[in-house]
């Protein structure tokens, strides 16, 4: 799927997508219905299920269930202003989700 603006999200996928992947996640675009005003990744690895939401400029939401009970374990909303911000909270957001749901 291709967005008209690519954005922080899209961005920071493209670079990290080798990395999820070796951490067990699989990454897929979610195009909200054909929405231009936002774009979504949806994560889904190790028992969890996640969707990282980006509203430019800076504006993200993070929400993550567990797979097999559809729990709620994380749910928030930051302002990241670039990549490098973006890429250090989902890396320690995943490396905490994944510790509290060990397979």
């Amino acid at each position: 799927m291709s967005h008209p603006v690519k954005g922080l999200l899209l961005e920071w996928l493209e670079e990290n997508r080798d990395d999820l992947w070796s951490r067990g996640f699989r990454a897929s675009v979610n195009d909200h219905g054909g929405s231009t005003t936002g774009t979504a990744v949806d994560l889904e690895g190790r028992g969890i299920l996640g969707t990282i939401c980006h509203w430019p400029p800076d504006t993200f939401e993070f929400g993550f269930n567990f797979a097999e009970s559809g729990e709620e374990i994380f749910l928030q909303t930051k302002n990241l202003g670039d990549k490098t911000s973006l890429a250090l909270f989902v890396d320690s957001l995943l490396q905490r989700l994944t510790a509290e749901n060990v397979d």
